[in-house]
């Protein structure tokens, strides 16, 4: 038994190793800006095609969902009460909702202009894309932030930030959904803050700006509707584009970072040992 739990524990120490986050250089976030703003400069146009229709039929949707729940008052269908509501628990886990697939969808794009590359046609991204796995990751990424949040928000927040890099590694890495979630948490606990600040703060940002739109009581109820998709289509096109940036920049450094090797522990014998116990084992 105490041998079994050894070699597990030996095991554990290993795996801790081979996993520890390189440490981030200082000038990473100025870098990933300024990448990630060339990007959006150089590709501006299918970008914005791209980031309208995700995060515009995100919020169309959603103004959808509201406006007929509220013309329908107490005759709502069962089925679209329930709608309504699950639309409104997201709360936090909101701000996921279209990022994450977002960012994985033109990860291709931005590889392509970071490695100065022609990027690829679209079509060859349609026909590469893993979209299964992109709608599931993003849906889950949206879920777990939300159940967080419902403990208090600093939860929710944390794992927004944890799961940020969720989507560009499902078509880097070509993870599923679930391994590409625990993927992304352990590449940011090295940089947790660095993530924060470029991901989930500018959109925690547009998310209070997109609730101050909703309840200012404005009158023109269509003004409010569009400028709240204007706002989730830049802001979700931006903060997609930086994320897909930082997730290629801490993969180069943890490719560059040599693997720690494996140290033995007291509990582990050294090749020495081994061969002093085989000594000691055949006598004078």
């Amino acid at each position: 038994m105490s041998s079994g739990w050894d070699a597990l524990m030996t095991a554990a120490r290993r795996h801790r190793s081979r996993t520890a986050r390189a440490p981030a250089p200082p000038g990473l976030t100025a870098t990933v800006l300024r990448q990630a703003a060339g990007a959006y400069r150089r590709h501006f146009l299918r970008l914005a095609v791209l980031s309208t229709l995700v995060f515009g039929s995100v919020d169309v949707f959603d103004h959808f969902l509201t406006v007929l729940a509220a013309r329908l008052g107490d005759d709502v269908p069962a089925w679209l009460y329930f709608l309504v509501l699950g639309v409104s628990f997201l709360g936090v886990g909101a701000a996921l909702v279209g990022l994450t697939f977002f960012a994985g969808m033109i990860e291709q794009l931005v590889a392509a202009d970071m490695e100065g590359r022609r990027p690829p046609s679209p079509a060859q991204v349609a026909r590469t894309l893993p979209w299964r796995d992109l709608i599931v990751v993003d849906l889950l990424a949206a879920t777990a932030a939300s159940l967080a949040a419902l403990l208090l928000v600093i939860p929710g927040l944390i794992v927004v930030t944890l799961f940020a890099l969720a989507g560009p590694l499902v078509v880097i890495e070509r993870r599923g959904p679930l391994t590409a979630l625990r993927r992304s948490s352990e590449m940011v606990r090295g940089c947790f803050w660095r993530v924060a600040v470029l991901i989930t703060v500018p959109t925690m940002i547009e998310e209070t700006l997109d609730e101050l739109l909703r309840s200012g009581g404005h009158e023109d109820v269509l003004l409010v509707v569009v400028a709240d998709i204007v706002l989730g289509i830049f802001v979700g096109s931006v903060v997609g584009v930086t994320a897909a940036v930082l997730t290629r920049s801490l993969l180069d450094i943890e490719r560059r970072t040599p693997a720690a090797p494996d140290t033995p522990t007291p509990d582990t014998p050294t090749p020495d040992d081994r061969t002093e116990s085989v000594k000691d084992s055949d006598g004078p």
